[in-house]
């Protein structure tokens, strides 16, 4: 009998080392309040943490919808990218259908996160904090809006229908009527600023190729014929950035560099499936669609990969997690949500944080937000005209009633 116990206790402590790691969620042992996470995948848009020495980049997890802000340090940190904070401003279903697809911006010194999200009608241009709120404030449709952000002289520079320039930096919506024009038409996928030169990039959709334009930032009102074409060529636009003497720029199988005065371009690296690029400090880092991390040297032109999370990759083949909570989730069975709100999409469950009003910090349908007297939009509890509060039940007037909601008339 004592030889048994000591058998059970040994097959119960190894099934316990072994649920720490994974291969798939049902090994977690509560699944789905507890996840495997497996294999990070890299999603668009690449920025520079000088600050700290990090590369910034949006991920998931293999085969999970949760997002996360990252950081993966420069020297390449034995390809160990760290959690920043993770995305909670993603609505899988509803009427407010949210998903974040891309890093778009990062200001060092005031330490925000822009991104980019598509939404029902439109994509978004918003800042992410590390909280958990979600800030909109671009709303461009159908393409690429390019942003440059002057954190020394607080202004924000955009190419969305025009090359405007506002004096400050953009941090909420309700921008529009409050910038100066420099450039009438133009439109950018990609800006860039060296001294008071600014580079648009964009494809050129008549020739179907790339062409990159020069500005200045003391022009207003002037014409897009009065820009100055740099370089042009017949590829597919897929990333952009720049030094102080050199332009680089990338399509689906190199990475090109272009001398900034005379418009010479040459290939810098060939390199399949190429997606993101920022330059900093003599070094291209770059990310691929295969999910890998490259660091490019552009004088030795020398190459190594920082991060591999393709499918050939050792980690992959080798089939190693991590057990976690669900998002929002917590406890020794990762089944205590504090809140007491949870949504289910697709199978899996995630507790949601409630704000000061007792509202569920996102939504997916009216009756989670105190209906009648509020209601769900675009992912957002609001309350009906003139009605505040908590619970959206205060009235500053008087009350009247059609056919079961409540209507406030001051």
């Amino acid at each position: 009998m004592k030889v048994n116990l000591i058998l059970i206790f040994l097959i119960t402590f190894v099934l316990i080392k072994i649920s720490t790691q994974c291969n798939q969620d049902w090994e977690c042992g509560n699944a789905p309040y507890t996840v495997c996470l497996k294999q990070r995948e890299i999603l668009p848009g690449l920025q520079i943490d000088k600050n700290n020495g990090n590369l910034l980049l949006l991920s998931n997890f293999k085969g999970k919808t949760e997002k996360f802000i990252c950081s993966l340090a420069i020297s390449g940190g034995n390809g160990n990218i760290q959690n920043e904070f993770q995305i909670t401003s993603d609505i899988e279903g509803g009427s407010g259908f949210r998903t974040i697809n891309r890093l778009y911006a990062y200001l060092e010194s005031s330490d925000l996160v822009y991104t980019r999200s598509s939404e029902r009608l439109s994509a978004v241009i918003a800042i992410n904090y590390p909280n958990g709120t979600y800030n909109p404030i671009w709303y461009p449709r159908g393409f690429n809006l390019g942003l440059n952000f002057d954190e020394t002289n607080q202004k924000t520079y955009s190419c969305e229908f025009d090359l405007v320039v506002y004096n400050k930096l953009i941090t909420n919506g309700g921008i529009y009527g409050s910038e100066e024009y420099l450039y009438r038409n133009g439109r950018c996928q990609f800006l860039g600023r060296v001294g008071q030169n600014l580079y648009l990039a964009d494809r050129d959709f008549s020739g179907n190729g790339t062409v990159i334009r020069k500005g200045v930032t003391t022009c207003r009102e002037c014409q897009i014929s009065q820009l100055t074409t740099v370089h042009s060529s017949n590829r597919n636009l897929k990333g952009f950035t720049h030094s102080e003497t050199d332009l680089y720029y990338s399509d689906e199988n190199a990475i090109y560099r272009v001398n900034i005065n005379s418009g010479v371009d040459t290939v810098l690296l060939s390199q399949s499936q190429t997606q993101d690029l920022v330059y900093h400090s003599g070094y291209i880092y770059f990310t691929t669609m295969d999910h890998k991390i490259f660091k490019l040297n552009v004088n030795t032109l020398n190459s190594e990969i920082l991060y591999d999370g393709s499918s050939s990759s050792p980690t992959s083949v080798s089939g190693s997690g991590s057990c976690a909570c669900s998002p929002g989730f917590k406890g020794a069975q990762c089944n205590q949500c504090d809140s007491g709100n949870i949504i289910w999409s697709g199978g899996f469950p995630e507790c949601i944080n409630l704000d000061q009003n007792g509202f569920p910090s996102k939504c997916l349908y009216d009756w989670q937000c105190s209906i009648p007297y509020g209601y769900c939009s675009n992912s957002f509890c609001q309350c009906r005209s003139n009605f505040y509060g908590n619970q959206c039940q205060s009235c500053d007037g008087t009350v009247s009633w059609n056919s079961g909601f409540p209507t406030c008339a001051l």
